[in-house]
Parts: C-alpha cells; structure tokens; sequence
C-alpha cells in the first residue's frame, strides 16, 4: 500500500471508531404510556384489505403547472382547464390560498355530504385528487384538501368550492386514457 492509501485506510477507521462511541448504547425498553405508540411502531398487518384493486397506470409524460389568480373559483377552473386539455385520467396536487371555501365530507349515517363552510382566509396546506371522464366524456374534478385557518386549527374534506386568494398552483400528471371508476 502506498502511504494515500494508509491515510485514507486510516481516517475511514477513525471515522468507523468515532461513530461507534458516539452511538448510545441500547437501554432496556421504555412502557409507552397509554394514548402514545412507540417511536417505531410495528409495520401494519397484512391481508386485511380483500377488496383491494390495482390498476397500472403508464403517464402520458404530460405535467401541467395551472395557475389560478385572486377571485378565481379552482372547482370551475380545474373543469375548464381539464375539458381544454382533453383530460381522460390524470393526478393532481396543490397548494395555496382561499378567501373562502366549502367543503364536505361523508356521513354514512345519512348517505349524504355533510356541508363544512370555511369563511375566512386560510392556506391549502395539502390537496390532492383525481380528474377523471366518464363514457360520455363528462369531466369530474375530485380533490381532497386540508386548509390551515390563522388561528393554527384545520379543516378538510371534499373540495366543493374554493375562491383563490392569493393564488392557487396545482399541478396535474396525465395518466393516459384509463379510466377510474369512483363511487357515489
């Protein structure tokens, strides 16, 4: 060995010593104290979602950034942006901001979409969801959001109206032509 090869053999040893007395040692297993789960919580169980289906999806490599502007309603932009851009399938994600908005979410005890108003300015802290058309090429704009309100608090569900301010930017993956059946 030449003397490069010793030093590098050497600083990788004293790196692989330092590391191993900086690590602590392994003590014995804390109680996690009821309503808390472990730091590592186990993986989940298999095999307890028989109606799982899978569909193959290949991108058509077409990624659009759509932005929407203050006073703009996303719900009403997304479909005309979706019907100009001849959208079949495709995948979305944004973030933003809202003067206002209504959201919704399921209630199974009535069969219907209980009405979540938000009358205040918040963020879009996470949206997602689906574009899709029926046989009939009808467009569906489907998003998932969680709004943060100023005072640190939350609310989410369906997207059911959303007026922009200061700006929306969702960005939207074509999925080609397959179709994603949702159930209403």
């Amino acid at each position: 060995m030449d003397r490069r090869q010793l030093i590098t053999l050497g600083g990788g040893a004293l790196l692989a010593a330092s590391a191993a007395r900086a690590a602590p040692a392994p003590g014995p297993a804390r109680p996690t104290p009821q309503g808390y789960l472990p730091r590592q919580p186990a993986p989940p169980p298999t095999g307890l979602a028989p109606g799982l289906q899978v569909s193959e999806f290949t991108p058509t490599g077409r990624v659009w950034r759509v932005r929407l502007a203050p006073g703009d309603e996303l719900m009403s932009g997304m479909t005309d942006f979706s019907i100009a851009h001849n959208i079949k399938t495709a995948s979305f994600t944004g973030l933003g901001g809202f003067s206002r908005a209504e959201l919704s979410g399921y209630d199974p005890a009535t069969d219907l979409f209980k009405s979540i108003l938000v009358n205040e300015k918040c963020e879009i802290a996470s949206m997602d969801g689906l574009i899709t058309s029926d046989a009939n090429g009808r467009v569906t704009f489907h998003a998932h959001v969680v709004l943060g309100l100023l005072d640190g608090t939350s609310r989410s569900g369906h997207l059911n109206v959303g007026m922009v301010n200061p700006t929306a930017e969702i960005f939207v993956t074509d999925l080609g032509e397959g179709r994603v059946e949702t159930r209403r």
